[in-house]
């Protein structure tokens, strides 16, 4: 037993040294062992797992630029089964190409059109045109860095494909802050180039000129909001209040949908246009304007301010009541639903004397079937009865307080 382990020891111990005698005696073939064993190598790494990727559509040869990272498929169809090429082969981190026995092609920054004829013109050599066809295929996307900074929420450096456009990476940086000029975002280029987008016009308008494709070391950077020239001021509750740059001859209706101030939640009819020192005017969304200035043709200048108030959503409830406080509006309701809601005390008045204060117009109105809008406030009154108690309550607290301090000034006298 023991003879038998040491003999199986001895074989796992000469192996290593077989394959390098094995390894020196082929080094007179060394040129031909070299290329075979590079092809294997390149297709084994080509061809590692990896997870699909979502693309929009077919890449178009013309415009995608090849790079570090690239999968590119070379067939020559029309050899016979022995003689068949067909390898996937990686871009190198230098931007190369390298078939086996054929040679190497720069790839890195060119079209892949400009890439499929150059590997044609370089197979021509060793095979046939007129015989065999060469073909050049991307099969797997490279991932590309990319710089994002300025005013966005999350500023770093992100991976994504060589498809990927902006939009993704600003998705990934979580948007950009209130202070950003959004209208002014910078792609700079390694080649020095440099594209200024607009994106308000790519997530207001739909604009897929503005979502550009982000190349691998771009930088993208969004400026802070320079309060200079062309700024308005939006105030109240709105999702960016504060300053705004306007584009020239936007107006206030275009500039209200583009930083999304109008919602359900939005007010229309407290919409208000303050301009240098002159009197606040009412925004009109709806009718001729005769009442302001129409939303939707006024022209916003630099310094103007938009006053935006939210819709209130509540009726308050005051006086004889268990819950005084504020309740949800509810469309139909009268001024007893919500009372009812509140819970009258027995100190409460009868229901025809119940007061509703409008918010908009300050008009008061009695009575338990009246019309309640959003931000009214309901009085509820204590009843006479309840006032006249506790009038003698009091009284005869203070008749007890005079009986007590006469009563006192005796004992003194008495001393």
């Amino acid at each position: 037993m023991l003879r038998h382990s040491l003999f199986v020891i001895g074989l796992v111990f000469m192996l290593p040294v077989a394959t390098l005698v094995g390894q020196t005696r082929s080094s007179a073939s060394a040129t031909a062992v070299d290329e075979k064993e590079l092809a294997k190598y390149l297709q084994k790494e080509s061809e590692q797992s990896l997870p699909p990727q979502a693309i929009e559509g077919a890449i178009d040869p013309a415009t995608y630029l090849v790079g570090p990272g690239d999968v590119l498929t070379i067939n020559a169809w029309g050899l016979s089964s022995k003689e068949d090429l067909g390898l996937s082969l990686k871009v190198t981190p230098e931007g190369k190409i390298i078939i086996p026995s054929v040679g190497i092609i720069e790839a890195n920054n060119k079209t892949l059109r400009q890439v499929q004829e150059e590997v044609r013109q370089a197979c021509a050599a060793k095979y046939d045109r007129n015989k065999v066809k060469i073909t050049a295929h991307v099969t797997q996307l490279r991932l590309v860095r990319a710089h994002i900074y300025g005013e966005v929420k999350s500023p770093g450096i992100y991976i994504g494909t060589a498809i990927d456009r902006i939009a993704y990476y600003i998705s990934e940086a979580e948007g950009w802050t209130a202070w950003a000029d959004e209208h002014q975002v910078q792609v700079r280029h390694l080649d020095g180039t440099v594209d200024t987008l607009d994106l308000s016009r790519l997530y207001q308008g739909g604009e897929l000129a503005q979502n550009i494709y982000i190349r691998g070391g771009d930088v993208i950077y969004f400026p802070r909001i320079e309060l200079t020239d062309h700024m308005v001021y939006i105030e109240g509750e709105v999702p960016l209040p504060g300053p705004h740059k306007i584009a020239t001859g936007e107006t206030a209706l275009d500039f209200l949908h583009r930083i999304e101030a109008l919602d359900r939640k939005s007010d229309l009819n407290e919409f208000y246009l303050l301009r240098g020192k002159e009197r606040p005017v009412r925004l009109i969304f709806f009718g001729n304007g005769v009442e302001g200035l129409l939303a939707s043709t006024t022209r916003l200048e630099h310094g103007d301010r938009i006053l935006a108030p939210a819709l209130k959503e509540f009726v308050y409830v005051r006086g004889a009541v268990f819950a005084p406080g504020k309740f949800p509006y509810v469309v139909g309701y009268k001024a007893a639903d919500y009372v009812g809601l509140a819970g009258a005390t027995t100190e409460a008045a009868g229901l025809k004397s119940l007061q509703v204060i409008h918010a908009s117009t300050g008009k008061i109105e009695k009575g338990p079937d009246r019309d309640v809008e959003r931000g009214d406030t309901i009085v509820v009154s204590t009843s006479t009865r309840s006032k006249f108690s506790q009038y003698l309550t009091i009284t005869s607290q203070l008749a007890t307080l005079v009986i007590a301090a006469a009563a006192i000034g005796t004992i003194g006298n008495n001393k």
